[in-house]
């Protein structure tokens, strides 16, 4: 066996199967083309999703605004409509909202109790004066003597 003569036809049964390779192999400008124009599909897609989404995000909009517009325009129809109490000889009544309002002063929060902290009853100060559990009443050192 000769070397070289080995070396040469290996170097042609390459060569047969890189022709196989390149007829079976579509041509570049046929993949190039089909790329592109997939990635311009996707963009396309992208926009018309994106804008589907827009329009639905809009008409959700439009609708919670008319529906909070219709409740606030009956409620402004039902505070027009509500009946008025008018004092007659003298007499004055409470059905006005300026007059059966509590004072600023004397407001207080529906909420107040948050505010509040758990065992706040324990955290206060305790005056002498108050009951011992132990003793019964408290008594001072003036009032012992």
């Amino acid at each position: 066996m000769n070397p070289n003569q080995d070396e040469e036809q290996i170097k042609k049964l390459f060569l047969d199967l890189r022709r196989k390779d390149e007829q079976r192999a579509p041509a570049f400008e046929e993949v190039w083309s089909a790329a592109s124009s997939r990635r311009r599909r996707r963009r396309r897609e992208y926009v018309w999703r994106a804008a589907a989404a827009l329009a639905a995000l809009a008409l959700l909009g439009v609708t919670v605004a008319l529906v909070f517009h219709q409740r606030t325009l009956r409620y402004a129809a039902s505070a027009l409509t509500a009946p008025v109490s008018i004092p007659m000889n003298g007499s004055q009544f409470s059905s006005l909202p300026w007059q059966s309002t509590v004072l600023i002063s004397q407001w207080r929060s529906p909420t107040d109790f948050l505010l509040r902290s758990p065992g706040e009853q324990l955290l206060q100060p305790i005056s002498p004066r108050e009951k011992s559990a132990i003793r019964g009443p408290a008594q001072t050192l003036e009032e012992r003597n």
